[in-house]
């Protein structure tokens, strides 16, 4: 129950950064088959490939958001 709770603490304090990457990206399908990866490789019990899968999601998202902020504040400084 407590890890839950952190779950959903920290998805509700960071949904707005979240859409604003999906939508300026245009990788809302990208992320729905990845999030579909990571829940098939936890109901199949593979662990290690679940572990995998989101921290290669979590990167790639990481790096997807930083680059979408980055292009925003350079159009806005212009």
């Amino acid at each position: 129950p407590k890890t839950l709770e952190i779950v959903r603490t920290i998805g509700n304090n960071t949904v707005r950064f979240t859409r604003a990457q999906l939508a300026l990206s245009g990788a809302t399908e990208r992320a729905e088959r990845e999030h579909h990866d990571i829940l098939d490789a936890c109901r199949s019990g593979n662990v290690s490939l679940a572990v995998s899968l989101l921290d290669q999601h979590i990167s790639d998202s990481c790096k997807s958001l930083i680059e979408c902020l980055r292009v925003a504040r350079v159009g806005n400084d212009a």
